[in-house]
């Protein structure tokens, strides 16, 4: 079923610079003049404008929408990319062994770190502190080293991310925010 088109204001100024770059645009359909980055690609109304338009056209071809859906299939995509997967695996036993067992002996240790740490808190054996910087509740646990998986140091996810960046230290517990 096909739509009549739809009708916008006949407006759409530019605003150039003297080499031709556009840096604002008038909006066809509600007349504001906004910033080109707040208009899709090659469209001449704003996201706001272009949003609303495209939820109400999908509104009145509601039927139309369904039979496209249902054609497209998004999820047979994913069923399909598993297949091939799963194919190539068994047509390539040697490679996929290979590959498993590098992947296997570089981050064992790695591993069985993370898992030992949410068996743990699953059965109630270890109990999450809060970050040792910053005093949040909510931390993940930090291993210096993985062959000792249940000696961690519990951070929030920001100060984890600026320990490794080198710019908290440990032995001091307190930001040593570095240049």
């Amino acid at each position: 079923m096909k739509t009549k088109s739809h009708t916008r204001r006949k407006a759409g100024r530019q605003f150039k610079l003297k080499d031709g770059t556009v840096l604002f645009k008038e909006c066809y359909d509600c007349g504001q003049i906004k910033r080109t980055r707040e208009f899709p690609e090659g469209r001449n109304w704003c996201r706001k404008c272009d949003n609303r338009y495209q939820r109400a056209h999908r509104a009145k071809n509601v039927e139309y929408y369904r039979e496209y859906d249902r054609k497209r299939n998004v999820g047979k995509r994913k069923v399909d990319g598993i297949t091939r997967l799963r194919k190539w695996q068994k047509e390539n036993p040697k490679k996929r062994t290979e590959s498993k067992l590098l992947y296997d002996k570089k981050d064992l240790s790695r591993y069985k770190a993370h898992y030992t740490i949410s068996n743990y808190l699953r059965y109630g054996k270890l109990e999450k502190e809060p970050c040792i910087f910053c005093g949040k509740e909510n931390s993940i646990a930090h291993h210096e080293d993985y062959e000792k998986p249940l000696e961690v140091i519990w951070m929030c996810q920001k100060c984890h991310r600026f320990y490794h960046f080198g710019r908290l230290n440990i032995e001091k517990s307190t930001p040593e925010i570095s240049p």
